[in-house]
């Protein structure tokens, strides 16, 4: 039912009045049916308030996009870069970044969406000047569980070398097992 949940939780949203957008990860599609993403983003992209897009196709994934936060001058104060994460590790990806076929876990970031990312600072700091810029995904690169793993004795006691946020769940984190 993801189609129509996408629609309700669309009107939700736009009941709001303000601008949003979602990213995608591991959880809004099954791996044999991990085009309805596509079917996803199409419904959520027609909201007004939604800033949602499809991106470059090229990229992995759908809904690779950047929104500009724009200064009162039209320079950009901050970019926002939306990566779709992906959900579990496929063989041919595997095999494109040097990995084994067989390799399983949760996805990673493609190096296609890195370059991307790359490309569009520079190309938007070539016009606007330096910014500040953020990117947010679904499934964590492997940095965040390093962090995690300085909580101190598995039992989620600060260690001083990092603080550790947290919801209900109390999970690890889940990041795939290539960075």
């Amino acid at each position: 039912y993801q189609q129509l949940d996408c629609i309700l939780f669309g009107r939700f949203v736009e009941k709001t009045g303000i601008y949003w957008a979602y990213c995608f990860g591991n959880h809004e599609a099954s791996a044999e049916k991990e085009f309805h993403k596509y079917f996803m983003l199409k419904n959520i992209e027609s909201f007004p308030h939604c800033l949602s897009k499809f991106g470059d196709p090229e990229l992995f994934g759908f809904g690779n996009f950047k929104i500009n936060i724009m200064n009162s001058d039209n320079t950009i104060k901050q970019s926002i870069f939306m990566f779709d994460s992906g959900r579990d590790m496929e063989p041919e990806h595997n095999v494109a970044h040097g990995l084994p076929a067989d390799m399983e876990g949760y996805d990673f970031i493609k190096q296609g969406q890195i370059d991307w990312y790359k490309n569009s600072i520079k190309e938007l700091e070539a016009e606007h000047g330096k910014f500040k810029s953020m990117v947010l995904m679904h499934i964590p690169i492997k940095e965040y569980e390093e962090v995690f793993d300085y909580v101190e004795d598995n039992k989620y006691t600060p260690s001083g070398k990092a603080e550790l946020i947290y919801g209900w769940q109390y999970e690890t984190v889940g990041s795939s097992p290539y960075n």
